[in-house]
């Protein structure tokens, strides 16, 4: 055996421009995990093809799996016919055009900290294989576009491990003697590594069943602990609500004869999608009225929703290189928000997609990190697991619907789905799709979207002839540089628009209420004719492109637009905006008080929509999201004073309407049994948005209020928007009712996780010491990701002020979190620095920190390629 062990300082750069297709086809591919203690032996007995005539097999090597023995066509393969490194398994082909190859090898899953590859999640066996966790498994062509099928069987002792699982159907069980048991699955669908799945475990289930339109009777089974099963009947209804959506809006049946969902409480990410066994964080799939919130259950559904509607967006249509990865992850997170606005209220959920994006990717746009929708070049690629790929993808495909129509654009993905069946696709694939159905052509201009990184920066302005009974909009697009890009060329960006009269009514527009208006020009004019009185615009109605509007409305016609606009929302977008310029103007100094108007316009809303419209209501009441406040200032940003202007504008509206908001807050949120219908969870969203902004005016009215509805409640979401009052403050209310939560869910993982992320996301002058001894408690544990998330990003990403304290004490959190997760989970440890990568936005004394915080983490030995890409990019700008 030759060895090469030498590792290269830099990390490796990959590029979309250098790819290439692998010489060998894998036609099959029988695995075998023998469970023997700690130890699991793997047997990967797979066949070949040599397609391009190579002299050699190069199989990516992993973190953990240790090579036992090596046969080529049953013969054993001495030292000299192949090469180890630390990266690969090279073995000598020449000569031989179909072939199999046996490789043993042993992994320990309880040695996995990565919690990639084979680890274990408490007493359970379980996987995660995207983006490249396959290869610390066993040796194989670790890349999406290498899809073969999978043959799986898994021996273990029956009493510790009743249940196994992998992907398919199961073929084959039985007794193995010695109290060992062994289950066989077979997949009959082509699919890459990271489609792999397997649990192992004692656990116990429900079961439902499902019939597809063509007659198929599907078993959905969801599995779990003991605990865990009382909390999943939720996620069984969102898996049969998704296979009948599909069914119906884009003609897609579930294929083989069995569906599972497995339970993890230490997982990296969100879900994954592996072909019919899905894996998901418990914390999105569990969701029962006293343990999860509303926010949780809306999550619950949506996710669960995304990761079945990966069965074909993804598994069945695969990709032919990472690059692609917005092709399966934006087309889902689009059929997703599909979905989920036709099971819940059509207008928030739109206003909760925007607020994501603008929050989080619009900054992700504008920091070292950019990067196209398809970015062209990485050098860990899941740093590229980015809202930029997931939100902004999914608006890219749904501006493409929006110019073809919704026929059309249904027409063409059944020509993409039924066109690239078991394929690995690209981009220009589902692109030539939408143009075999619709005729356009798609793939010169509008492909800026997949290629330019930057979010579009477009002014309108308004000009009314009276004389000419004429309306002019112009619209001039810019696009920012970004890293490695610079003088972008125009976009193509669909505007819808409609113009209100005096009254609130719609201006007749060819017979449509609104237009279409597709800009792809920098500057472009568009001219409404027989317009008889000058009318108000609403313009980017339902968010109809991922860009920033600049116009020239005045303050007045946006109070009109918050009260008339018929677009549900463009009237949460005036409101936002009148809001984000009462902040400015407090921030800067320009003005000590509020205008009265908006606060009167706020109230009159509440009025009018507390009884019809509480989900709306809710919304209108919430201030912006910090992101969008950081990109209205801009740069040399003081977060503490930024912080005390948006406490002051809810004071202010909390006093202007206390009387009411208190009425509101009374108001019985439940007629009977507890509901998930968009109306109840409406009147809870909107009572504790009450709740929040009574206690900004009247903080002892405000603990009073939270303690009676803490001590009241028996819905989570009554708890929690009671203690997010309390943590705010010094007081018994606050002890007492925190001590009880602890108590009372001791036994809940995920409640904890609340208990930790209520304290970590407190608006408290003592947070940096309390965050620290949150870190110490007993509970708190540095290897479980969900509780990393609970206290490190629940400070730095959602307690704003506190993250940027200046005493840089949350700087410093951050970064040591970082070094000590390097060598754990250098995948989580990546993720969590995304507060740091706008460092050079904020004031100086705040950028001189977080720069030697970052170049601290750069500093570290053996820093992983995860961090080392996001760091050094991040120095960078």
């Amino acid at each position: 055996m030759k060895t090469d062990t030498a590792i290269k300082q830099t990390p490796e750069t990959i590029y979309l421009k250098d790819y290439k297709a692998p010489d060998f086809d894998a036609l099959s591919l029988h695995l075998t995990f023998d469970i023997q203690g700690d130890d699991i032996k793997v047997t990967n007995v797979s066949r070949y093809d040599n397609v391009g005539k190579a002299k050699t097999l190069k199989l990516h090597r992993g973190k953990y799996p240790e090579l036992e023995s090596i046969s080529l066509n049953g013969h054993a393969l001495g030292e000299d016919a192949y090469t180890l490194s630390n990266k690969f398994l090279e073995i000598n082909c020449a000569g031989q055009d179909q072939f199999e190859l046996e490789i043993v090898s042993t992994v320990t899953p309880k040695n996995n900290t990565d919690l990639e590859g084979i680890y274990l999640s408490d007493d359970m066996i379980c996987s995660q294989c995207e983006a490249e966790g396959f290869r610390n498994i066993t040796f194989w062509q670790d890349r999406p576009d290498v899809m073969s099928v999978f043959t799986v069987r898994i021996e273990a002792d029956k009493s510790q491990y009743p249940v196994l699982l992998s992907n398919g159907n199961e073929t084959e069980s039985g007794d193995l003697g010695n109290g060992r048991h062994f289950v066989t699955w077979h997949d009959p669908h082509k699919k890459p590594g990271h489609l792999f799945a397997i649990v192992a475990g004692d656990l116990e289930h429900i079961e439902a069943h499902h019939k597809t339109p063509s007659g198929r009777d599907v078993t959905i089974r969801i599995f779990g602990s003991a605990q865990d099963i009382t909390q999943v009947d939720y996620a069984m209804q969102a898996v049969i609500d998704s296979m009948v959506w599909d069914e119906k809006a884009y003609g897609r049946e579930y294929d083989l004869d069995i569906f599972n969902v497995v339970c993890a409480h230490s997982f990296n990410s969100g879900a994954m999608e592996n072909k019919s066994l899905n894996i998901f964080n418990s914390q999105l799939v569990l969701a029962h009225p006293e343990t999860a919130t509303d926010e949780d259950f809306l999550r619950v559904q949506r996710v669960i929703a995304h990761e079945y509607f990966h069965n074909w967006s993804g598994n069945r249509v695969g990709l032919r290189d990472w690059f692609q990865l917005s092709l399966k992850e934006g087309f889902t997170v689009l059929r997703e928000n599909q979905f989920g606005r036709d099971h819940n209220n059509l207008v928030t959920e739109r206003i909760d997609e925007v607020k994501l994006l603008r929050d989080m990717q619009f900054p992700e746009d504008a920091g070292p990190m950019a990067h196209a929708v398809r970015p062209d070049n990485y050098i860990e690629i899941r740093n590229f697991y980015t809202l930029t790929v997931y939100e902004k993808g999914s608006e890219v495909i749904e501006m493409m619907a929006s110019l073809l129509g919704e026929d059309t654009y249904r027409k063409a993905t059944d020509i993409y789905f039924d066109k690239n069946d078991g394929a690995a696709a690209t981009v220009e694939d589902f692109v030539a799709a939408m143009e075999d159905a619709s005729g356009q052509d798609i793939k010169n201009q509008f492909m800026l979207w997949y290629t330019q990184a930057g979010t579009p920066q477009v002014k309108a302005t308004s000009h009314y002839d009276a004389a000419a009974e004429t309306f002019t909009l112009t619209f001039e697009q810019t696009i920012p540089d970004t890293p490695g890009q610079t003088n972008k060329k125009p976009m193509v960006i669909p505007i819808r628009t409609a113009l209100l009269n005096n009254n609130g009514g719609h201006i007749d527009l060819g017979g449509e209420d609104e237009a279409l208006l597709v800009v792809t020009e920098k500057t472009q004019k568009f001219v409404f004719k027989d317009i008889r009185e000058e009318p108000t615009p609403s313009m980017l109605r339902g968010f109809s492109a991922p860009i920033v509007l600049e116009h020239d409305l005045s303050d007045a016609q946006l109070r009109f637009l918050m009260v008339h606009d018929t677009d549900g929302f463009n009237r949460w977008e005036a409101g936002q905006r009148l809001m984000t310029k009462a902040i400015l103007d407090h921030y800067k100094g320009s003005r000590s008080d509020f205008d009265t108007n908006l606060l009167q316009a706020l109230n009159d809303l509440a009025l009018e929509l507390k009884d019809n419209d509480k989900a709306s209501l809710a919304r209108m009441l919430s201030l912006p999201e910090t992101g969008t406040l950081f990109q209205a200032i801009g740069s040399d940003i003081d977060p503490t004073r930024l912080n005390e202007s948006c406490k002051a504008l809810e004071t202010a509206i909390g006093e202007r309407s206390l009387n009411l908001l208190k009425d509101i807050h009374a108001m019985p949120t439940a007629k009977g049994d507890f509901e998930t219908t968009p109306e109840a969870m409406a009147a809870r969203s909107l009572k504790n948005v009450c709740l929040g902004l009574i206690h900004a005016a009247a903080p002892a009215d405000g603990i009073a209020l939270a303690k009676a509805q803490y001590d009241g409640a028996n819905l989570m979401t009554e708890r929690v928007g009671a203690l997010k009052v309390l943590t705010s403050q010094t007081c018994p209310e606050k002890d007492d009712a925190l001590n009880d939560f602890m108590t009372r869910f001791a036994d809940y993982e995920l409640v904890i996780n609340k208990w930790f992320s209520l304290q970590a996301t407190a608006n408290s002058e003592t947070i940096i010491e309390d965050v620290k001894a949150l870190m110490q408690h007993p509970l708190f544990n540095i290897k479980n990701p969900n509780r990393v998330r609970s206290v490190i990003a629940a400070l730095c990403i959602r307690n704003v002020p506190a993250f940027h304290h200046p005493s840089g004490e949350g700087y410093k959190i951050l970064a040591d979190t970082v070094i000590t997760l390097n060598t754990l989970n250098a995948q989580l440890a990546s993720r969590l620095l995304s507060p740091f990568r706008q460092w050079t936005i904020f004031d100086e004394a705040r950028r001189e920190k977080m720069k030697a915080e970052l170049e601290r983490i750069l500093a570290t030995e053996n820093l992983s390629p995860d961090v080392y890409e996001v760091v050094s990019k991040t120095l960078k700008a």
